[in-house]
């Protein structure tokens, strides 16, 4: 187990790390923190699951339990989604308590994936720096790198409901924007294009995610991944993170993240 340390913790999203923390505290952090992201895809399918078949009594009680797990990661923001969840079971209004438990589902999964990021920056900032690799064949041949104040993202999902999402997203932060349906199509965008960031999402058909991170790293290092995903497990991330993810977007996607983060990335 990598531990992280308490000022690491400030910077993620979603914490409360306000008032200072015992070496004894941090350390039961980290065990209960890892003890989250290896169980919480499995719990995430449970709370879905009890509402799908309205079960509402035993998701409360789930719900509830999630709760003091929350409370002892010091999650503010996942405890007030749980809490908007809770208020509105059982759940007369079906499909509004779907969207609220949807929400509180994807926000779980932003949340681990963050802390399985920072543990694994934490332990590569621990090794020595990596030694500066020689420019890969073909890349002095590569079209320029985008200069400017406007920049453009390249989204590649095989949803267009996404696409469409991170269009107006990219737009709306006064950036260009160029979507591609399968990894192919962006490769050869690639090949006269070098956007300023991608955005990609991992399961697709033909080429997926990973697949096309690699082909991509080996065109531009330089280009910045981050990673469309509905999945936190700890061997999906961490393999993203080798090829080189940058940050995750969980599905759905959460607009006002999306948002926030072009802003920061592209300015």
């Amino acid at each position: 187990m990598i531990n992280i340390d308490a000022a690491t913790l400030r910077t993620i999203r979603g914490l409360d790390f306000a008032a200072p923390v015992s070496e004894r505290q941090l350390k039961d952090y980290n065990l209960e923190m890892d003890e989250f992201i290896e169980t919480l895809p499995a719990k995430s399918y449970e709370l879905t699951k009890m509402f799908v078949v309205r079960d509402y009594e035993l998701l409360r009680k789930k719900l509830v339990d999630m709760s003091a797990v929350l409370a002892r990661l010091r999650a503010g923001e996942a405890i007030a989604q749980l809490n908007r969840v809770l208020d509105m079971l059982p759940g007369e209004n079906k499909p509004e308590v779907d969207i609220e438990l949807g929400k509180l589902v994807a926000g779980l999964s932003a949340l681990s994936i963050d802390l399985q990021l920072a543990q694994y920056r934490i332990g590569q900032a621990a090794q020595s720096p990596p030694s500066h690799a020689a420019p890969k064949e073909g890349e002095k041949h590569a079209p320029p790198a985008e200069s400017g104040e406007v920049k453009t993202v390249l989204a590649v999902d095989d949803d267009p409901v996404i696409l469409n999402v991170v269009k107006v997203i990219v737009e709306g932060v006064g950036h260009k924007f160029a979507g591609a349906a399968t990894g192919k199509a962006a490769l050869r965008y690639l090949e006269k294009n070098r956007p300023a960031l991608c955005i990609l999402d991992i399961e697709m058909p033909e080429m997926n995610g990973y697949e096309l991170a690699a082909a991509i790293s080996a065109i531009d290092t330089a280009i910045p991944l981050i990673f469309l995903t509905s999945n936190s497990q700890r061997e999906h991330v961490t393999k993203a993170i080798k090829l080189g993810a940058q940050g995750f977007f969980v599905k759905p996607p959460d607009e006002d993240l999306i948002f926030n983060t072009l802003k920061q990335r592209l300015g």
